[in-house]
């Protein structure tokens, strides 16, 4: 361990933003507790192995978060909607800044999106708006980072998975709409370097993405690294909606606003990230076990 090591509560530890949070901190030397509602998990295990300290713990109940704050100066929060909708999310980041502040960490590191401070009127964009806003109002030393579109989206058995084992990328944006993103690997070493630089990042919102480019261009690196043939066909927005209407708001505003990161001075400030472009990341996948050992399917694995 190093003689300067710190030591991070990370909470949603078996998440994606959260995992590659704590593995990056355990790549570095750094102590990393855990948190997770499931400490039995493969998630869990996994983290344990790499030499986490995996505590039980839920947001909703603030004392369990208090508790596993013991011996710590820093914490990741990250939350989600999915399971218990906008109000839980907001409950649960508010609870996180209320720890921080109450037990006197040093540093308080948020995630966000990017886009989230604009009105959007994406529910789960202003439900992170206003844990930004509660962050700032309190004396609490923060840091926000907000990133883009996850390149790991495209690998989500929900979302778009298996359309590519059709053949087919479907986003509900035209053709031509540059869609900025990020591997979420980067997130980890980005928040990485936020703790360690500490000072050089207190009170700033910073939003995060490694690359940027078409739903095309998307599709023809697919087809080129994957040795299958993968089309562009727009997803439409009607069908989006009647699934959920607010990820078709979200498609709507990535359509009429998007996302405007400068990417250049993100790779030139900040190299210690080691940005990652769409055609690394996916040059990294295993495509042949995502989509199944089809006709010429090839690819490298993790």
């Amino acid at each position: 361990m190093k003689t300067n090591a710190l030591t991070v509560l990370v909470i949603g530890a078996t998440g994606q933003q959260g995992g590659a949070v704590a593995r990056s901190l355990l790549q570095k030397g750094h102590r990393v507790k855990a948190l997770t509602r499931h400490p039995d998990s493969q998630g869990a295990q996994e983290l344990k192995k790499l030499g986490a300290d995996v505590v039980m713990g839920d947001l909703m109940e603030r004392s369990t978060v208090e508790r596993a704050c013991q011996g710590v100066s820093a914490m990741f929060s990250v939350g989600t909607f999915i399971e218990q909708g906008v109000g839980a999310e907001i409950r649960q980041g508010k609870t996180a800044v209320d720890v921080a502040k109450a037990v006197g960490l040093q540093h308080l590191l948020y995630t966000s999106v990017a886009g989230a401070n604009q009105q959007t009127g994406i529910s789960f964009f202003d439900c992170k708006n206003e844990i930004e806003q509660y962050i700032m109002s309190q004396n609490v030393p923060y840091t926000i980072i907000a990133p883009t579109f996850f390149m790991q989206n495209l690998t989500n058995e929900q979302m778009f998975l298996p359309g590519l084992r059709e053949g087919k990328l479907s986003i509900a944006v035209s053709a031509k709409r540059t869609i900025q993103c990020i591997d979420v690997t980067n997130i980890g070493q980005f928040a990485t370097m936020v703790f360690e630089q500490r000072s050089d990042f207190l009170s700033q919102r910073i939003e995060l993405a490694s690359d940027e480019l078409t739903p095309v261009q998307m599709a023809s690196t697919l087809s080129r690294i994957c040795g299958r043939k993968i089309e562009y066909a727009q997803m439409p927005i009607d069908k989006v909606r009647a699934m959920n209407a607010d990820m078709a708001t979200m498609f709507e505003w990535f359509e009429r606003v998007g996302h405007n990161v400068n990417i250049n001075d993100l790779r030139g400030e900040y190299p210690e990230a080691r940005w990652h472009s769409f055609e690394q990341w996916a040059q990294a996948q295993n495509w042949k076990a995502l989509l199944g050992a089809g006709e010429r399917a090839t690819a490298g694995s993790r």
